[in-house]
C-alpha cells in the first residue's frame, strides 16, 4: 500500500499522511486535524481525525517503524522516538475503540 493513499492537491497546504486529504479538500464524512506532540509530527507529518486510529493509521505506524528499525545503529533517540511514536497510535486507536463503542 503506498501512502497517503489518495494524492493531495497541489497548493492545498498540509495534507493527512493516511488519506491526502487537505484543509481546502476534507475527507467526505468530515475531518479535521489531530493534535499530536512534535515527536510525532515532525517524523510523520499530519493527520486528520477521520484517519486517526484507523487500520490504515496503524498499518502505516507499522511500515514506519520498520523503516526505522532497518536504519543501522539505532541510536538512543530513535528508539526513544519509535516507543513514543506507538504509544501514540495506540492510544488513537483505542480512542478510536472506545467512540465506536459508545455510538
Amino acid at each position: 500500500m503506498k501512502y497517503p493513499l489518495n494524492r493531495p492537491m497541489t497548493g492545498d497546504g498540509m495534507w493527512c499522511r493516511v488519506c491526502g486529504c487537505t484543509q481546502q479538500n476534507a475527507c467526505p464524512e468530515g475531518c479535521g486535524w489531530v493534535q499530536e506532540p512534535s515527536y510525532t509530527f515532525e517524523v510523520m507529518g499530519p493527520l486528520c481525525t477521520a484517519c486517526a486510529g484507523t487500520p490504515n493509521d496503524l498499518a502505516f505506524i507499522a511500515r514506519l517503524v520498520a523503516k526505522l528499525l532497518e536504519a543501522k545503529p539505532l541510536r538512543a533517540i530513535t528508539r526513544k522516538r519509535l516507543g513514543l511514536i506507538l504509544l501514540a497510535a495506540a492510544r488513537r486507536g483505542e480512542e478510536r475503540a472506545s467512540k465506536e463503542r459508545q455510538d
